[in-house]
């Protein structure tokens, strides 16, 4: 959830940085060839932004089958340690109460 706030978010200040920078460029604000290639990075600067939100589905990552498998085994490895180190615990207690 958090993600697509921020997705959207972005795009948002895209696009108003994007209309923003058209403004200035149609109202002819800007005066040298300095100050255009300035606005000029501003506003491809907008534009990538746009396209990166739109291209990864404002925030949603689309893992690939390889990734889904890398994640599923790191799932299962810490399941298993975790099994590990529970069953130590039980051994543990009942050492102790056993010891009482």
């Amino acid at each position: 959830m958090k993600l697509k706030v921020a997705g959207i978010l972005s795009m948002l200040g895209g696009i108003i940085f994007g209309l923003f920078l058209f403004y200035a460029l149609f109202d002819s604000q800007i005066k040298s060839t300095k100050g255009f290639f300035e606005w000029l990075y501003f506003l491809i600067t907008s534009i990538s932004i746009v396209f990166y939100v739109i291209r990864t589905n404002f925030g949603k990552k689309v893992y690939s089958e390889i990734e889904k498998i890398d994640q599923e085994n790191n799932l299962l490895k810490l399941k298993i340690e975790q099994n590990e180190l529970l069953q130590k615990l039980d051994k543990e207690e009942k050492n102790t109460n056993s010891k009482n």
